[in-house]
Formats: structure tokens, sequence, C-alpha cells
């Protein structure tokens, strides 16, 4: 599978119809915006799964411009997640469920010794740790925090072993969402379908994530720089800050990349695609 077409293909996508994307993409953002106000981590990520379907007109407009040419996208395209969330809901959270319950279980052994370590505080320090694994948000305290007082190899192992897991799972399970929007299949169904399709393109897809790492860097430079000025401003510091980094993660990286997810599917779908099948019964 030829990575860079993709990538380029998902430029051209981005610079032909940023006008109607950028500002969809702002709607959505915006409510997503709720779990990262969230200074506890527990809050934070029950808000991620309330709002799982959320993130489902990403891939739904993805798609929209895979198929033909666009001229607007309607309130609906944009929050179809919520729209249709009866629909959307069984496949996100049994996926998420899966990916969080197999991070979690691995690193089950960081949290024993975050115990001994932190006493009476562990509930405090595990709900840091939650928040740093499920928020968007780059908080430099709690990241201090934790290598200043609770430090430990045991722990970054056994933590950085939980991320590869989380996010291996993520790969496997990446195609759901196209897979819901395209075919009319069931929760189990679309997991499966989704993890034979990705079967031998693995690597194909961490390497589609790694060539994105510029456009990250980028907007992780820029949004540091902006998180600076920002923070001399005496009045509205952290909105402005908000607003301008939101918009800065949209148009760095993440159109590029959900339109990359979407081009990706595609051309796995047509490799794989059997006439007249229907290989899953429905639960």
């Amino acid at each position: 599978m030829d990575v860079l077409a993709i990538r380029k293909k998902a430029n051209d996508m981005f610079y032909g119809y940023y006008r109607l994307l950028v500002p969809a993409f702002y709607m959505i953002n915006c409510v997503t915006l709720l779990a990262q106000l969230s200074s506890s981590g527990f809050l934070s990520l029950t808000i991620e799964f309330l709002l799982v379907t959320l993130s489902h007109g990403f891939i739904h407009m993805a798609l929209m411009l895979d198929h033909g040419e666009v001229k607007e996208f309607s309130f609906s395209d944009i929050f179809i997640g919520i729209k249709q969330f009866a629909k959307y809901f069984p496949s996100y959270i049994v996926r998420k469920v899966i990916l969080v319950g197999a991070m979690l279980l691995i690193m089950v052994p960081a949290f024993s010794i975050l115990y001994h370590m932190a006493g009476e505080q562990f509930y405090r320090v595990f709900d840091h740790l939650i928040y740093l694994l499920f928020s968007n948000s780059f908080r430099i305290d709690m990241i201090s925090f934790f290598l200043t007082d609770y430090f430990s190899w045991w722990v970054l192992l056994f933590i950085g072993l939980g991320v590869i897991v989380y996010f291996y799972l993520s790969a496997v399970f990446i195609l759901v969402p196209c897979i819901v929007e395209d075919y009319d299949y069931a929760w189990n169904e679309a997991l499966i379908k989704s993890a034979k399709m990705m079967s031998g393109h693995i690597k194909d897809f961490i390497r589609l994530v790694l060539s994105f790492t510029p456009n990250y860097l980028a907007y992780f430079a820029s949004s540091l720089l902006v998180m600076s000025v920002c923070g001399f401003l005496p009045i509205a510091g952290t909105s402005t800050y908000l607003v301008i980094s939101m918009l800065l993660m949209i148009t760095s990286y993440q159109i590029r990349f959900y339109q990359a997810i979407s081009i990706f599917y595609l051309e796995l779908r047509d490799q794989t695609r059997e006439p007249n099948s229907h290989e899953l019964f429905k639960i």
C-alpha cells in the first residue's frame, strides 16, 4: 500500500475543502472540549465515554468527500454521531471498553507500585494518571507531580506497555467507524470485519500514522509558543489559548489524519471486498 500517496491525497483534500472542513471540525472539537475542562481524570474519562460517538462526524464527512464532491456540510452531517447515537454507540462503546480495559489491565502492576508509594494519596495519584492518559490536555504540573514524587522505572515500564497495547488495538479496530458508516453491520460484525481487513496491514497503518509526525510536532511546537504568549495576557489568556490551539490542531493534522483514514479504508475495502458476502450473524 502506497502510504505516501494516501498522505498526499489527504493533503489535497484538505486544501480543496478546508473552508468546509475547518468550521465543521471546530464545532465538534468545541463539544469534546468539555472533557478537557475537567481537572478530574475519572470525570474526564466518563465524559469521553458519553461523547464517544461525537467523533463519528469526522469519518462521516471524510467519506462524503471521498465518495463525491460536497458543496456543504449540514448540521446533521457534522453531528451525525449524536443524531444517530443509537446506531453508532454500540460499536464505539465496545471498541472503547476493549481498548481502555486492555490498557488498564496491563498497567495493574504499575497501579500496585503507586499504591504502595502513595498510600492514602493513591486516589489523587490515580486520578491524575487517568487524566494524563485520557485527556487531550497537556498538563505540565501533573507530569511534574509524577516525575518529582512518584517516579519509578517499573511504573514507567508498565504504563508504556499499556499505551503500546492501546495503540496496537486502536490500529486493529481503526476501521470500525468507517465500516458502520458504510454497512448496516452490528457492533460484533464491525469489530471482526475491521480486524480481518487490518490483518497484514498494521505496519502500513503505523507507517501512515508516523508520516504525520512532522504535522504533530509542528502543532505541538506552535501550541507551546501560543501557551507561553497567552500566559502574559491579563484577561482571557486561557480561553484565547484554547481557541488558537484548537485551530492549530485542526489545520495541522486532524483533518488530514481523518481524511487519510478514510482513504486507507476505501483502498482496503476494494482489495478485500467479497461479493454477496454476509459472513457473520448479528447479536
